[in-house]
């Protein structure tokens, strides 16, 4: 009766968790894309835009676009167009039902693994409702922080039963049989899924030393325990070599992109002071969640009253944590998951130009309410008064957590709303400017644009991106000499940029200096392979350029194929480039069949511009002539 009671708790806990979680996220149903990284993630992305495929499934595990290798979060997106189509709305309902089935696995496995339902069920409730986790599920290019937890809490659960087979047969090592030998397995593929769906999780193995001490009980924070904690520390060798593979993997391409080129601007000095005061900040917005952004400007300076207090509170815990580690162990368990979590992202090893972030909080804080959680029961259960107010307090707590996320998930809503939330609650904010400043400029409003942009290389001018967006709106403006010397500038600042390269390809076509144009359309294509607008734009000026030096027949063919294999002939634009090139090669007849056939395409997509264009050319292909552009 006992068990069927609790079973009966443990299901309404999960349908009371499933219902609230997705009301406090209701305004996603309604979110856009947004012009931060969701345009590479999923909207101008040819790659994810055409579902999965062979050739998708290898440029998945191949790339490193945007600056990291997460072959898994590719696969995802392609998996989501592929059954939806390109809309926001269903990436938008991934994330979400990966939030919730992340909050229900962690609910699983700390009741598995304690036995203390009301316990686990308040830090579920935590992690589900709290408003720093908005932005991981909101934002449909986070889908790797969402994934990445799934994979996370899989390994955790397969773990503790790896765990619990030893105490069957009654020991902490010896393995007998092959039901522990398949818990580990399964523990070790999803984290190697989760690797491959956000690196960050490369602190799993010592999350797991951590749970050997509590809840698993696998060994004491005591003097004597060396030789248990050698033989822990052994188990998880395996953990540890995929690991580095990866960080291998993902420092090589960050570093070839030029992601890490920020690490220049903020000396170590500076970097290290900012991982002190993160680590607090961190901690403050855990406890009052108020003006979040999802940017936070980087520090030109951290001044040392900041840093010492930052410093104290963080060494006051670690030492509480500490002397309580015999009675307590949850809470030196979950301060150190926490401080351990965010090493790969607190800054010393400096990625991207942000001072902290939201989104990398979305599994540190598990361990900070763990911690919270049963520190307050323990206190509660020895001081009976306490009880009613604290739970009368727990409960209320849900509702306030959920409209806090409710409102903090409206912000998300759109490009603009976004930009002009983060410029509300920050100062300084190169990011927001430019977030905002790409609104405008979708929008055709080229002159705020621009203004925007200037601002943001006015606050930061070593930073590249502004420059790379003002040459952007500049080239809109049709200035290209304008827009040469700011994406020179952002070349300077940052040479592998992929993006840099090709628009400073496109300023010089502008300009009509082909030789240049085909010298960094080479250098963008060798950055990223097949990105299809550098292979269509190459093709298209090696079979028009005026100058008869620079074409190149064959080439052209080459590249233009390649374009429209990639985008599986779709693209009426990189038929109506294939047929020139054929036309070029001198192979007139290839070149009308495909200029017919790209008509018919712009026809069908009702781009009667592109069909008007490639009906021209036709005539002229007809002739056995090809088409050149006038000098």
């Amino acid at each position: 009766m006992k068990v069927a009671s609790q079973t009966r708790r443990l299901i309404l806990a999960c349908a009371l968790l499933v219902v609230v979680t997705i009301a406090a996220y209701w305004p996603v149903f309604k979110c856009q894309f947004v012009n931060v990284d969701d345009p590479g993630y999923v909207q101008a992305n040819e790659r994810v835009l055409h579902g999965l495929s062979w050739e998708g499934l290898r440029w998945a595990f191949s790339t490193g676009f945007l600056g990291n290798w997460h072959p898994l979060t590719w696969l995802s997106h392609m998996l989501i167009v592929q059954w939806f189509g390109p809309q926001p709305l269903p990436h938008h309902i991934a994330n979400l039902a990966l939030h919730v089935i992340n909050s229900l696995l962690l609910l699983a496995f700390l009741y598995r693994t304690t036995g203390a339902l009301a316990r686990s069920t308040a830090v579920a409730f935590l992690f589900a409702l709290h408003p720093l986790h908005v932005e991981s599920v909101a934002w449909v290019s986070e889908r790797k922080d969402v994934l990445s937890g799934l994979f996370f809490f899989l390994t955790l659960l397969a773990y503790g039963q790896y765990v619990e087979e030893f105490k069957v047969q009654g020991s902490k090592f010896k393995v007998q049989g092959s039901r522990p030998k398949v818990f580990y397995g399964l523990a070790l593929f999803a984290f190697g899924l989760g690797l491959m769906s956000k690196p960050m999780l490369v602190t799993v193995p010592f999350v797991l030393l951590l749970l050997d001490v509590w809840p698993l009980g696998r060994i004491a924070l005591v003097a004597g325990g060396l030789t248990t904690l050698k033989r822990l520390i052994i188990e998880k060798l395996p953990l540890v070599g995929i690991a580095a593979v990866v960080c291998a993997v993902t420092f090589s391409i960050q570093d070839r992109i030029g992601a890490m080129g920020s690490a220049g601007l903020f000396p170590l000095q500076l970097r290290a002071m900012n991982a002190i005061a993160s680590y607090a900040k961190y901690f403050e917005k855990t406890v009052w969640p108020a003006n979040l952004a999802f940017f936070y400007p980087y520090p030109r300076s951290v001044s040392a009253g900041l840093f010492v207090l930052a410093l104290v509170i963080l060494a006051a815990i670690s030492y509480l944590a500490f002397k309580c580690r015999r009675r307590l162990p949850y809470l030196a368990v979950g301060w150190l998951w926490y401080l351990g979590m965010l090493i790969p992202v607190i800054g010393l090893v400096k990625v991207g130009s942000e001072a902290m972030a939201d989104r990398y909080m979305y599994l540190p804080s598990v361990g900070l309410f763990m911690a919270l959680v049963w520190g307050v029961a323990d206190v509660v259960r020895e001081r009976v008064a306490w009880r009613m107010p604290v739970l009368v307090a727990g409960i209320m707590l849900v509702p306030v957590m959920a409209i806090a996320t409710y409102c903090d998930s409206l912000v998300w809503h759109d490009t603009e709303t976004l930009g002009r939330h983060a410029l509300e609650v920050t100062t300084d904010n190169v990011a927001a400017q430019i977030c905002l400043g790409g609104s405008l400029l979708e929008r055709g409003k080229l002159d705020e644009a621009t203004a925007h942009f200037e601002e943001a290389t006015r606050i930061a001018p070593g930073y590249s991106k502004g420059w790379l967006y003002l040459g952007q709106a500049q080239l809109r403006l049709r200035e290209p000499g304008a827009a040469l010397d700011s994406l020179k500038t952002a070349e300077r600042l940052n040479p592998n940029g992929v993006d840099t390269c090709f628009y400073l390809a496109q300023a010089y076509q502008s300009n009509g200096d082909a030789v240049p144009a085909i010298q960094y359309y080479r250098r963008s294509n060798d950055l990223e392979k097949d990105r299809l607008l550098v292979l269509n734009n190459l093709a298209w000026l090696l079979a028009t350029a005026a100058d008869p030096a620079v074409r190149n027949g064959t080439e052209a063919v080459q590249l233009a194929e390649r374009a429209c294999e990639l985008s599986h002939y779709k693209k009426a634009i990189f038929m109506g480039t294939l047929a020139a090139a054929y036309a070029e090669a001198g192979k007139f007849d290839l070149a009308a069949a495909m200029a017919e056939r790209a008509r018919a395409r712009a026809l069908e997509n009702g781009n009667t511009e592109v069909a008007a264009r490639n009906e021209e050319l036709l005539e002229l292909y007809k002739a056995g002539r090809a088409y050149h552009e006038k000098p």
